[in-house]
């Protein structure tokens, strides 16, 4: 009798375990990501671009904040740079922004690394570059209240950085229908889209710990 109550209730323990293991598993963040590959074009490191639309971005109501979400280094950092400008076909860029991040660091922030904050810029379109290779999960802007901007990629692609005119735009309609890792789009247009589930408080938490940690 003691030993069918002991079996009883170890089964029912390892039921409970099993599910809060599941529990704990599922509460992590899958993100669809960007697979950017470092290759060369040449003598130089191709380049790949993302053009964001950060909707209803103006003097009036600037951003003030920048994240992204980046998983799977190559190697131990990523460069990206940032470029704003007044359209969608400009000939002109302004506040140009470059942030190098830290791989150990990204990930002891699951990912989410403050590219920039308290820069007040007012232009509504926004080109993304970078050359190393990572998945490119999510990139965010805020505005001064840490609400998330309505961003919408416009477009994507690759080129040479020393010949511009050389750019490949990816199909990002096609995009949202290949699979992820396709080697012809990588899925670039949905480095946004997870912009509403943003949780300000918790990333922030998340980045500032890292920041102590390896600082």
């Amino acid at each position: 009798m003691k030993k069918s109550f002991f079996l009883r209730f170890a089964a029912a323990a390892l039921c409970l375990i099993i599910l809060f293991a599941a529990s704990a598993c599922s509460d992590a963040t899958e993100h669809t990501y960007w697979k950017i590959t470092k290759k060369t074009a040449g003598d130089n490191n191709l380049e790949y671009f993302a053009f964001v639309d950060v909707e209803g971005a103006s003097s009036s109501n600037v951003i003030d904040e920048i994240w992204v979400n980046l998983s799977g280094f190559e190697a131990k950092t990523v460069t990206i740079n940032l470029a704003f400008a007044t359209s969608i076909t400009p000939t002109t860029y302004y506040s140009r922004i470059s942030q190098t991040i830290d791989g150990l660091l990204a990930s002891d922030a699951e990912g989410w690394v403050k590219v920039v904050s308290g820069v007040s810029i007012r232009y509504e379109f926004c080109l993304v570059t970078l050359q190393d290779g990572v998945h490119f999960n999510e990139i965010v802007f805020l505005s001064g209240d840490k609400k998330p901007f309505n961003a919408v990629v416009a477009s994507a692609g690759e080129r040479n950085p020393d010949n511009p005119s050389s750019k490949r735009e990816y199909d990002l309609d096609a995009a949202s229908l290949a699979e992820k890792g396709s080697p012809d789009y990588y899925l670039a247009d949905k480095i946004t889209d997870e912009k509403h589930s943003f949780n300000y408080s918790k990333v922030s938490a998340l980045y500032e710990k890292a920041v102590e940690k390896y600082n």
